[in-house]
């Protein structure tokens, strides 16, 4: 249910919609103060505010303002940066199948959000790689960057913030594992890049990928030497311990549309490492990431 309230004497600072004489702020924890009240408030995600002449109207839906505000504010510190405009923050998280269940057609989904942060990301840390591998061929550099800027390193950035908790995303999309696909964390992590853009400029966007993608290249040496988990774990093993990982799938959970796998390698029967992943593939590769680590650790095989 709708709720209405109406201001006089407000003034609007956007221009008309094309074709329209009225136009619309639509704000997401968009501080305004009213004059006649004397006191300011927070507008919620769910706020659309139309100005018709020196009328204007709020139309709140019944989402608590408190609850939508307190999730907003979670994510800006999980991310640990805080936006000065959190509309463009909320607009990142909107997937394109929100639109289809969302009667609201002034909401705006984060596409043209991460086709900005994917453009800036990949300058950023093309300048990084560029500035820290001097001596790195034109083939290394794009190697690096593409394993950087990749959709799986992307999600996993976006899982360990816990971005599909906060996504906007239709029904179907949703209950089909959306919120935990790759492509969808990915695309939304380059939309939030493209929000802190919009928001602050270049040198906040630029330190905000360079703490959380390109700090550590330095010590990934998967980064570095361009090779997959699984293909680094054989190719040391079989050098330093002259025989070979074995893998196996050791437990599958979750519903027929989110399933998701356990692997465990082995090496010279004993267990090297667990990997879980919504594929059995990728629970492999992450079976030997930990199998690295630990074997790494031990100094048993040597980082590169």
């Amino acid at each position: 249910m709708s709720h209405q309230s109406e201001v006089q004497n407000y003034h609007n600072p956007r221009s008309p919609r094309p074709g329209e004489k009225q136009s619309v702020i639509k704000g997401f924890g968009v501080h305004l103060t009213f004059e006649l009240w004397n006191c300011s408030f927070t507008i919620p995600p769910t706020v659309v505010l139309t100005a018709k002449g020196r009328m204007l109207i709020m139309e709140i839906d019944s989402i608590p303002r408190t609850q939508i505000l307190s999730e907003l504010d979670s994510l800006q510190e999980a991310i640990r940066f805080s936006f000065e405009d959190v509309s463009l923050l909320s607009q990142a998280l909107v997937h394109g199948s929100y639109l289809n269940e969302c009667d609201d057609r002034f909401i705006q989904t984060n596409e043209r959000l991460e086709f900005l942060g994917d453009a800036i990301l990949d300058a950023i840390v093309a300048d990084t790689i560029y500035n820290r591998f001097p001596d790195a061929s034109e083939g290394e550099l794009t190697r690096i960057k593409s394993a950087l800027v990749c959709t799986g390193n992307l999600a996993r950035l976006a899982r360990s913030f816990h971005i599909g908790d906060y996504l906007r995303m239709g029904k179907g999309e949703a209950d089909s594992g959306g919120r935990d696909r790759d492509r969808n964390l990915a695309g939304t992590m380059e939309a939030i890049i493209g929000a802190i853009f919009c928001d602050q400029g270049f040198g906040p966007v630029r330190e905000f990928v360079e703490q959380n993608l390109a700090k550590d290249i330095d010590s990934n040496h998967q980064l570095l030497d361009g090779r997959d988990p699984k293909s680094k774990l054989q190719e040391l093993v079989q050098s330093d311990m002259k025989t070979t990982p074995d893998y196996g799938i050791v437990d599958i959970s979750g519903p027929d549309h989110e399933r998701v796998f356990t692997a465990q390698v082995l090496i010279n029967d004993s267990v090297a490492g667990h990997g879980t992943g919504r594929s059995k593939q990728k629970a492999e590769q992450e079976a030997a990431r930990e199998a690295l680590k630990r074997l790494e650790g031990d100094g048993i095989v040597q980082p590169d």
